[in-house]
Parts: C-alpha cells; sequence; structure tokens
C-alpha cells in the first residue's frame, strides 16, 4: 500500500509509534489465542472415556474402562473426560449449557468433545438438533460426581454393557433398568 508517496509496509517495518502499538496488539492476541487454545485442546492421557448414543429421543451412555451403561450421564470433577459420540439413527445435537459445549452427532460418524468439569453438580443434556416429534423431551440428566471414589460407587452399581454395542442405525440392544 502507498501511502504519501511511500510504501507502507507497518506489519513488517513501522513506520510510526501508533503502528508498532497495533503491531504488537495483534502479535499479543494471536499469542494468547494460541496459548489458550493449546490449553483447552490437551488431551489428558489419564482421561475418561464415555461412548454417548443419541437415539430418537434418549441418551444412552457406555463406560468402557469401567465396563457398565446407563441412560444417565455420570462423571467426577477435576478429570477430563472424552465423549465419542455416535448416533444410531438422525443428527443429534449434544449440549450441556453449563460447560458452553455443543457438539452434533452424526449417523455413521464418530464425533469427540472434550471437558473437565470443575464444580460437582447436577445438569441437563439437552439434543439441541431438531429431531423428530419428541425433540423436545430429549434430555438426559448429568452428575459430576464429587470424587472419584463416589464415581467409582455409581459405576460399581450399574448395569455391564451389552455384548454387542449398538451400530449405527440400530436400536440400543437393552432396554437399561431404572
Amino acid at each position: 500500500m502507498s501511502v504519501g508517496g511511500r510504501w507502507h509496509a507497518w506489519w513488517f517495518a513501522p513506520s510510526s509509534p501508533a503502528d508498532l502499538a497495533i503491531g504488537r496488539i495483534v502479535l499479543f492476541g494471536a499469542l494468547f489465542s494460541w496459548i489458550t487454545l493449546s490449553d483447552i485442546e490437551a488431551h489428558d492421557p489419564n482421561r475418561m472415556v464415555v461412548d454417548v448414543y443419541s437415539q430418537q429421543y434418549e441418551w444412552h451412555f457406555n463406560y468402557p474402562a469401567q465396563g457398565v451403561t446407563s441412560r444417565e450421564l455420570h462423571v467426577p470433577v477435576d478429570r477430563q473426560v472424552e465423549f465419542r459420540m455416535h448416533s444410531l439413527d438422525v443428527i443429534h445435537s449434544f449440549w450441556v449449557p453449563e460447560w458452553r459445549i455443543k457438539k452434533d452427532n452424526v449417523p455413521g460418524i464418530t464425533t469427540r468433545a472434550y471437558i473437565t468439569p470443575t464444580k460437582a453438580e447436577d445438569l441437563t443434556l439437552v439434543c439441541t438438533e431438531l429431531c423428530g416429534f419428541g425433540h423436545a423431551t430429549m434430555r438426559a440428566p448429568v452428575v459430576v460426581e464429587k470424587s472419584q471414589a463416589d464415581f467409582d460407587s455409581w459405576a460399581s452399581a450399574q448395569p455391564p454393557i451389552p455384548p454387542s454395542d449398538p451400530k449405527p442405525g440400530e436400536t440400543t440392544p437393552v432396554k437399561v433398568t431404572e
């Protein structure tokens, strides 16, 4: 860009204090974003994995490490959780407002989301993708347990994962007892 008959490249060689200040602000913003995103997207090698299955009009959760299944989502506080999400019929959307996370579950595709709950609380998982007549009722309780021990105690009382996990297009293999 030519300014006043000279080449003006403030991003390379600032020609005034204002250009230098703007360049530093942009650089600071880029560096801050890079560091923040690296921290958010870092995957803990000791994270807990939860397989999330969505199906008109319910949620179903398998805990592979514990070998159990449930219709309620339970996770321990202060431990990173990887959600591997699968839709068994149509597009659904996994949304827990307090976690500020929303991910689509698409048939035939495994979607992943990572979260580290920092507060023990009771929340609600909501489907936010119009998925049919019963869409408004597609919710599931979410419980962030106070400790890993509380989570382990809850998990020990759950039924085992059925011998064959559901595949896209199939129904949930067994009804989880209430």
